[in-house]
């Protein structure tokens, strides 16, 4: 994520749902480059029901989706969650979708 950021040019904007992560990586890389953040983060104070709070972060994605040009997702690799949600918003608005996929683990060693 860091070495994606590294290479944005200036002007670019990088778009954040707020998330501990990628997401505050992503901004904190963003802000030393003095780039320019948006960070949406979801409206949680009037939650009170599991539901309301899924909405909650459903309607952030569609704000992530909404102001990108193009969505570049930082996947884990179980693919469910929010990343998932905003990824299928993007593409429903037409939105160019990058999908950066985790490295690989390394190789295990045997034991002898």
């Amino acid at each position: 994520m860091e070495r994606f950021v590294a290479a944005l040019a200036p002007g670019d904007v990088v778009i954040s749902g707020g998330c501990r992560g990628v997401d505050t990586w992503a901004v904190a890389a963003a802000r030393a480059r003095g780039l320019e953040t948006v960070e949406h983060l979801p409206e949680l104070k009037n939650c009170r029901r599991r539901w309301e709070y899924a909405e909650a972060y459903y309607a952030r994605n569609r704000l992530i989706a909404d102001g990108c040009d193009v969505l570049v997702a930082f996947v884990s690799e179980d693919r469910k969650g929010g990343t998932e949600n905003a990824i299928s918003h993007a593409r429903k608005l037409g939105k160019k979708v990058v999908i950066m996929t985790p490295p690989p683990p390394p190789p295990r060693r045997s034991r002898r």
